[in-house]
């Protein structure tokens, strides 16, 4: 699939790096070209069959752990493996490799409350709040929009703020003046620090919605020499583990 054609140069790294660092969140802008991102769209919508339902509006689907799938395996390394993106995160980390952890989705009308993409609820305890909190930023969630977006929001600084990881509700901001709201264009890639307080949109909005698909493609990816990715990946296979009894097995039973 065609890469947007921009300047590839590693100029940009630094402003990126400053942004991500102080805010949790850096937009690289149009790294998939209008027709990477058409060809993106026909694929996850031509196998729809493979997401679920897991939200009360109707139009919500859901697929996590899509890079399991071949259908998707290309569209995950696509994104994985995208020049700019990989490049940035080995500029990051100081030319350290990087490895997937398992946590990949793709979700087509989904809301997502304030949380941060750890561990949460009854997996929490699988996560240590000491290798959580001393990490210099080493895990990052990749999101391709196939849409332009208005939708996200987050508490910028919010990565080195330590909160507790049983309930979402924890991750409510109390201060409303701090939340900044992100702009997105279909084609840039969203690189955020998986600690980052953030949301994306309110339940309600896709409840009557008679809009498009919105679709996002999401990744994590984690320096190899973090204990925060391992612990991120052996925990994320007891969840998955989970989501899929609840969501794909149900329907084999009834076969």
């Amino acid at each position: 699939m065609e890469l947007a054609s921009s300047n590839r140069i590693e100029n940009n790294y630094l402003d990126w790096k400053v942004e991500l660092v102080n805010d949790g969140l850096v937009v690289l802008p149009q790294i998939f070209s209008r027709s990477a991102i058409k060809d993106i769209r026909e694929l996850i919508l031509s196998n729809l069959s493979l997401l679920r339902n897991t939200r009360a509006a109707e139009s919500s689907l859901h697929l996590a752990g899509f890079h399991r799938y071949p259908e998707f395996e290309n569209l995950h390394s696509m994104l994985s493996c995208n020049e700019v993106v990989l490049g940035f995160l080995r500029y990051i980390l100081d030319g350290g490799h990087v490895r997937n952890t398992g946590i990949t989705d793709i979700t087509i009308n989904r809301s997502q409350c304030w949380h941060k993409d750890l561990l949460r609820g009854p997996y929490e305890s699988l996560l240590q709040p000491e290798v959580i909190w001393k990490s210099q930023g080493e895990i990052f969630r990749i999101v391709v929009y196939l849409q332009d977006s208005s939708q996200l929001k987050i508490v910028p600084g919010s990565h080195r703020e330590p909160i507790s990881l049983q309930s979402d509700n924890e991750a409510v901001p109390v201060d409303n003046h701090r939340i900044k709201y992100i702009s997105i264009k279909a084609g840039d890639v969203v690189v955020m620090d998986v600690r980052t307080t953030h949301r994306g949109a309110d339940e309600a909005h896709f409840i009557d919605y008679d809009g498009g698909p919105s679709i996002l493609v999401a990744t994590t990816l984690g320096s190899d020499k973090s204990r925060l990715t391992d612990q991120l990946e052996y925990g994320n296979a007891s969840r998955l583990r989970d989501w899929m009894n609840r969501n794909y097995y149900p329907a084999f039973d009834e076969m």
